[in-house]
């Protein structure tokens, strides 16, 4: 299945579309507890579940990259009773990249989430995810050049310890809220403590040595 999109989120939004229409419930970037034990270590990108077979939904571009993440997701499904691999690749997703911002203009865009803090929570929310991802981008791009779902950068943050185990949950509370926001859910309670807590954890990753330095298996 080949879908042309520019963005993975917009990809994925495509396909979980597609299986609601066929009768799946569509979970975006599920948490551990919602997976089978063979499949914890891999957070695939959603899962369909309802009815049978549960799917697997995993979004790839071109690049050895991806097919190597495809291959272990099959190697661990094929012993897994009532789960499959749907597969949606996408053609333009590798070469969908993203300029890389530079510190001037990230720190103008935290300074503007600051000023929201009070009066507008909702806007300041969008803006500080935005922050991080140009931030994560700015540090690494080479890895974070496309466009990426804050569960993947709270994750690859979390597992090489960027942030800490409370950062990365303050981190994980606000990515559900900011995808309950986008996607239409518009009472999502979002106060100044936790937006203020959100972007003083952007703070510290502007000046964080460890993301501007890249994993040993990558860096080699």
């Amino acid at each position: 299945m080949t879908i042309s999109r520019t963005t993975e989120a917009e990809i994925f939004s495509a396909t979980a579309a597609k299986l609601a229409e066929q009768g799946y419930d569509v979970i975006a970037e599920p948490t551990a507890t919602l997976l089978p034990e063979a499949l914890k270590a891999f957070r695939p990108d959603g899962i369909a579940i309802g009815k049978d077979p549960k799917l697997v939904i995993q979004i790839a571009g071109e690049g050895p990259q991806y097919s190597k993440r495809v291959a272990d997701l099959q190697k661990a499904l094929k012993d897994l009773t009532g789960w499959k691999l749907h597969l949606v690749v996408g053609t333009e997703l590798a070469a969908s990249e993203i300029p890389t911002a530079d510190d001037a203009s990230i720190l103008l865009n935290i300074n503007r989430a600051r000023r929201l803090l009070e009066d507008e929570p909702e806007a300041a929310l969008l803006i500080a995810w935005a922050t991080l991802e140009a931030i994560s981008r700015s540090r690494r791009p080479a890895e974070f050049a496309r466009a990426q779902s804050p569960g993947r950068i709270i994750e690859r943050l979390a597992n090489e310890g960027v942030v800490t185990a409370s950062e990365a949950s303050s981190l994980r509370a606000m990515a559900v809220k900011r995808n309950a926001f986008i996607h239409g859910d518009l009472q999502q309670a979002i106060n100044a403590e936790e937006l203020a807590r959100f972007l003083q954890i952007i703070g510290k990753l502007m000046n964080s040595q460890v993301l501007r330095t890249p994993p040993v298996s990558e860096a080699m």
